[in-house]
């Protein structure tokens, strides 16, 4: 095994020349949702080149590395006994980038996220990144949509084909105004991740959680901060901190941020706050809006407890943990609409090209 980083060791023959776009992954016994997620950007579209596939397999006993290191076009990282990815992971992405893509165009989405955009299939991903140049942009917003079928999550098993026939509803906010909002970041935290500063928040797990019933009062601080999420100055930031103060107050998570920025063109020096909700430096963003089709709940109950039992994610895996209190429950409500085609999201979150 080869050094990479400080914390990364190669295995096999390093690839990541091949490719014009670097797409990094951080994998963990993925192996039934890695095929889908490498046929998707392979068949994006990517510059002359293609793109080139940095994955680190933390430490996978599932078939992954199988997967791995049969694919022509991947580059393959494991992580060094006492780099974990709950402490390290966002040092694993970026010293990994900072050798092989400054000034290179990466895509940084988790296993479980495809990305699409306005024209997705016919536009490629070159395409995309042509307007982005054009207009001197350096990283393209993008709004996770989590994906579910009409059955509990413990039912919610993907077994190979198309993920979104799988996993074929969103909600949608025309149906349910109330199932997503925007929020401009906290000060503090924009001081070390100014990108982006706007935050879309909720999706079908924050619903899921909010049916442990908040306070009459909670749910009124939640409307008045989404009647005013649009306008500038301290109406949105107090409507928002009196929320999330009564929410937590009676121990209901924050709320989830949907916001990523997953395709960036790398500069070194660049760092994403844990995965890439955010980054550290002022970044010009495109004037569309890509979505991240999320697939969170693919191996059902057994899978949930899995997830939970390693704790490797954020507060000991406390989001997975409360999903599987409600693992008896279909996701599907009123307000849920299934993905025929990009056209029903451009309607709903408006994923057009350019304004």
């Amino acid at each position: 095994m080869t050094a990479f980083t400080d914390h990364l060791d190669l295995i096999g023959p390093d690839r990541t020349a091949d490719g014009t776009v670097v797409a990094i992954v951080l994998v963990h016994n993925e192996a039934n949702l890695l095929p889908a997620f490498l046929d998707h950007y392979r068949a994006a579209g990517a510059p002359s080149g293609g793109t080139a596939f940095l994955i680190v397999d933390d430490r996978s006993d599932d078939g992954t590395a199988d997967i791995l290191a049969a694919a022509p076009d991947v580059t393959v990282l494991r992580p060094r006994d006492g780099s974990t990815y709950k402490e390290h992971k966002r040092e694993w992405r970026s010293q990994a980038l900072d050798r092989v893509a400054a000034g290179r165009w990466i895509l940084a989405p988790d296993v479980d996220e495809l990305l699409v955009w306005h024209g997705w299939p016919s536009r490629s991903l070159a395409e995309l990144i042509g307007t982005l140049e054009a207009e001197s942009a350096a990283a393209l917003y993008t709004v996770m949509l989590d994906m579910y079928a009409d059955a509990p999550l413990t039912d919610h098993v993907y077994h190979g084909g198309s993920l979104t026939d799988a996993f074929p509803f969103f909600d949608c906010p025309t149906l349910d105004p109330a199932s997503t909002w925007m929020e401009q970041a906290p000060s503090r935290f924009r001081r070390n991740w100014p990108i982006p500063a706007m935050h879309v928040l909720g999706g079908m797990r924050q619903r899921l959680f909010s049916d442990e019933a908040p306070t009459a009062m909670a749910r009124i601080a939640r409307r008045l901060h989404r009647r005013w999420n649009h306008r500038p100055g301290s109406t949105a930031h107090v409507s928002a901190g009196l929320w999330r103060g009564l929410t937590r107050s009676r121990g209901a998570m924050p709320p989830l941020n949907l916001t990523k920025v997953p395709l960036v063109r790398w500069q070194t020096g660049l760092r994403f706050y844990g995965g890439a909700h955010a980054m550290n430096r002022v970044l010009p963003l495109g004037s569309e809006r890509g979505v991240l089709l999320h697939f969170p709940i693919t191996r059902g109950l057994e899978g949930l407890e899995y997830v939970t039992g390693r704790g490797q994610h954020a507060d000991g895996s406390a989001y997975y943990r409360r999903l599987l209190g409600r693992a008896a429950v279909s996701p599907f409500y009123p307000g849920s609409r299934r993905l025929r085609s990009m056209s029903d999201l451009e309607q709903v979150f408006g994923t057009g090209g350019p304004a």
